[in-house]
């Protein structure tokens, strides 16, 4: 029986048609990334007592875990990661703000800024227009991917390309990449019905959903200690092969 894999952006037209230009090499090589999350959650969001749980409640469990995962679809695997966490607005046992940096396996570096005290619309789930019910889908970008030959903003799906050889004196055009909207709840559970029927590789596998929870775990040890801290993917392996399936994640 497949699992169903809770981080539906990989299934949001958006996300395919950036991967897509990532993978096709249309950004060159990573350089830097940076993505904003700031959601302003009013106090009765902690009515919920796991929400103030530590191991549970927090950003950094509950946001950034998506962050991270769209990161490493996107880039690889990541190798090290450094973070400083602060519950100084809510005054919760959890983090209520956290910046991170994380170092790639394959180079380059991603920095993530999040709150669930902080206002603005500078966040996929304010921008990105996937749960119009909940949420108010704000016309401004919250990712950006720094190439070593373009540039991606995301979600507005906006390619930063150079006339020639990247100089910084010379203007960038902007090109909306095609899409088709599409309901990524909807194409996720659609998925998950036909691994059912037919079987096949899932686009998000169990390997992609530990991991994400390694790196989210090195995160809390590296806010903790200080220290830049090691992404340890060993338990993924064993000796006769991979426990997990790589599937076609990362």
């Amino acid at each position: 029986m497949p699992l169903l894999i809770g981080h539906h952006r990989r299934h949001n037209p958006i996300i395919r048609a950036a991967h897509a230009a990532i993978s096709g090499g249309a950004l060159g090589d990573l350089v830097m990334a940076s993505v904003t999350c700031s959601l302003a959650k009013p106090d009765s969001y902690f009515d919920a007592a796991w929400r103030r749980t530590p191991g549970a409640g927090g950003p950094l469990p509950i946001n950034l875990v998506h962050e991270i995962d769209l990161i490493r679809h996107f880039w690889g695997e990541i190798a090290q990661v450094q973070a400083i966490a602060r519950h100084d607005r809510r005054h919760l046992p959890v983090e209520d703000t956290a910046a991170v940096a994380l170092a790639l396996d394959r180079g380059g570096v991603a920095v993530l800024a999040i709150s669930d005290a902080a206002v603005g619309p500078w966040a996929w789930d304010l921008s990105a227009g996937e749960n119009p019910a909940r949420f108010p889908a704000h016309p401004v970008s919250a990712h950006h991917h720094a190439g070593s030959r373009a540039g991606l903003s995301l979600p507005d799906l906006t390619l930063w390309e150079p006339p020639g050889s990247p100089d910084w004196t010379q203007a960038v055009t902007p090109r909306r990449l095609p899409v088709t909207p599409a309901d990524p709840y909807a194409a996720q559970l659609a998925h998950f019905a036909a691994l059912i029927r037919r079987g096949g590789t899932p686009a998000v596998t169990a390997r992609d959903a530990t991991a994400n929870l390694i790196v989210l775990e090195a995160i809390r040890s590296a806010a903790a200690s200080g220290q830049a801290t090691r992404v340890d993917l060993s338990p993924l392996q064993i000796k006769s092969g991979t426990m997990f399936n790589n599937g076609n994640g990362s």
